[in-house]
This record gives C-alpha cells, structure tokens and sequence, in this order.
C-alpha cells in the first residue's frame, strides 16, 4: 500500500499558507497607510506652499496699491500740489496735477478694497479715502477763489488743510502690512509643522512595521525549513516503507516456494518409505 503524509507535515502546510496570507495581507496594509501618510504630508507642505504664494501675491499687490496712493497723496502728490496751489495761486501748473492726483487716489483705493480683508486693514483705508475725498471737496472750493485771485489768507479762511489725518492713516495700512506678514507666515509654520508631525509618524509606522515584517518573515522561514525537513524525512520514511514492502513480499514468495517444493518430495519420501 502506498503510506499516507503523516497529519503533522499537514498542518504544518496548512500554517505556513494561512501565515504567507497573512503576510501580503499585512504588506498591503503597510503600504496603504504609507501613501495615505505620504499623501497627507504632501498637502500640508503644499498647502504652507500655496499660503506663502498666496501671501506674497497679495502682499505685492497690496504693496503696489499702497505706493501708488502714498505717490498720489505724499511728497509731490495731491497735499503737497493743494498747498503749492494755495500758496503760489497757479491754477494753470497744479490742476491738472491735482485732478490727476484725485482721479489716481480713487483708482488704487478701490484696487487695495479688493485686497483687504481684515476690518483693521479696510477701516484704516475708509479713514484714508474720506480725509482725501474732504480735500477734494475742499479743492472744489479753493479752485474758483483761486482763479477770482484771492490771497492765501482769504483762501486759508474758507479751507483749513491738516494732512495728519491721511498719514497717519497711511502709515498704519504700512503697518498692518507687517502684521499680516506675520500672520501668515504663523499659518504656513503651523501646516509645515502638521506636515513634518506626519512624515514622522509615517515614518515611524514604516519602521514598526518592517521591525514586526521581518520578525514574522523569519518566523515563516523556520516553519518553511521545518516543513522541509518534515518532507525530507517524508521521504525518507516512504523509501524505507518501500524497502520493507519489498522484503515482506519476496519472504512470502520464499515461503510459498519453499512449501510448494517441500509438499511433493515429502509425498515422494513417503512413498519410496512405504515400498521400502
């Protein structure tokens, strides 16, 4: 009869197919919570990297807006060509000057309303646009006593022109610049930090994993060498079986032969005895 796997070498079969599952099971696990990590890395640092963008956009928009209205308003700007006009009473040389300068100043400050965003930011420019636009109600005024050529004093009685108003207004746009600078450069810290706290952790998984993966791959080796040995011996123990089947089968030929032989000459002798 051909010998049967002892039950042992199959359980152990059996083990080591259950564990080798459960390995690409575990990788396939592993590898999933890396990308999902790997991906979650990656949109915080692309989100501190589209924050910073962002900021430095509208920063530089917010920037140019604030120079141009400082260029419009400031040193050679609307105050400074309103009192030249009040002082020298030269319409022809500073209105158009001054009307440009008006025109200029309604332009950027609708631009930098757009950009602003803060109540701070937009109430300092609402201080900004009102003190300008009192100046421009007041060179409506200045403008026709200038051309009837009245004097600077008659002039200065009508109007008053104090230009504190419009630069400290300005100077604190200028300011708050900074602080959104700040503000945002903390936004884009905290996501790079988020992106580093889970490219740590990751990392960490990774390593744990690979530390729990090796273990558990050695452990599968050992067994795939039991079961080897197990089949060797197997083996071994099927070629012995084979060994003693054949040695049972060749003593009873032996025995059959010998009896067959032995049968007829013991009839013989027997009869040679009975006639002697």
């Amino acid at each position: 009869t051909k010998p049967t796997m002892p039950s042992r070498t199959t359980e152990s079969t059996a083990r080591h197919r259950r564990q080798t599952r459960l390995i690409t099971l575990g990788s396939a696990v592993v590898i999933l919570l890396l990308l999902l990590f790997g991906a979650l890395s990656l949109s915080r640092f692309q989100a501190a990297e589209t924050a910073w963008e962002e900021h430095n956009a509208r920063a530089t928009a917010i920037g140019e807006a604030q120079t141009e209205i400082a260029r419009h308003i400031g040193y050679g700007g609307f105050i400074h060509n309103f009192k030249n006009l009040i002082l020298r009473r030269d319409l022809p040389r500073y209105q158009a000057a001054i009307e440009a300068d008006i025109a200029g100043f309604r332009v950027q400050s609708q631009r930098l309303e757009r950009l602003l965003h803060v109540p701070a930011d937009q109430a300092a420019l609402a201080q900004l646009r009102a003190t300008l636009e009192d100046y421009a109600d007041k060179y409506r005024l200045v403008a026709p006593l200038v051309a009837a050529g009245a004097t600077p004093v008659e002039i200065d009685a009508v109007v008053k022109i104090d230009d504190q108003p419009a630069l400290k207004a300005l100077n604190q746009l200028n300011s708050r610049a900074m602080v959104r600078a700040q503000q945002t450069q903390a936004t884009a810290q905290t996501l790079h930090n988020e992106a580093i706290r889970f490219s740590c952790f990751g990392g960490a998984l990774m390593l744990i994993a690979l530390i729990g993966l090796r273990r558990f791959l050695n452990h599968l080796l050992a067994a795939k060498q039991q079961i080897e040995r197990a089949l060797v011996q197997q083996q071994k123990m099927q070629d012995e079986l084979v060994q003693v089947e054949k040695l049972a089968a060749l003593g009873a030929l032996v025995a059959g032969v010998a009896h067959e032989v032995n049968t007829p000459i013991g009839v013989t002798l027997s009869a040679a005895t009975h006639l002697e």
